[in-house]
């Protein structure tokens, strides 16, 4: 056979890029805090770095903290809630950061369907366990 009538081997599909890395900005953003323990979730406006579906802000589930008070946490911005809270907000982008790469619909407002059936759900969970002891 003349080489000009040679199959050519498929060639393989083209990778995706990965995602650039958060790029973090300050901003507004809303989160759900408890105004008492077990009360009803409402809404606070807060400050903190912004970047792709995550924000963080200094305090907790009961809201913002003092100065003094060293503890940050990680927002999913969609909707609204904590994902972590931990001593540190370098902790809560490193988390973030490797949060983004995984395949979940982190552009997804109902919280039970972010990571709900995602291919890489067992991977945020490890990610959330791993950050989780930081903080003990």
């Amino acid at each position: 056979m003349p080489r000009s009538q040679r199959t050519q081997p498929a060639s393989p599909p083209p990778v995706s890029p990965e995602p650039p890395p958060l790029t973090w900005k300050r901003g507004t953003f809303r989160v759900l805090v408890a105004e008492d323990r077990g009360a009803k979730l409402h809404e606070l406006q807060v400050r903190g770095p912004v970047s792709g579906p995550f924000g963080v802000f200094r305090g907790d589930g009961h809201g913002p903290t003092p100065e003094g008070r060293s503890y940050f946490s990680l927002i999913h911005l969609p909707t609204g809630l904590i994902v972590v809270t931990l001593q540190y907000r370098h902790q809560c982008m490193a988390m973030a950061a490797e949060l983004v790469l995984l395949r979940v619909d982190w552009d997804e407002t109902d919280p039970q369907k972010v990571v709900g059936e995602a291919p890489d759900k067992m991977k945020v969970q490890a990610i959330h366990s791993r950050y989780r002891r930081m903080w003990q």
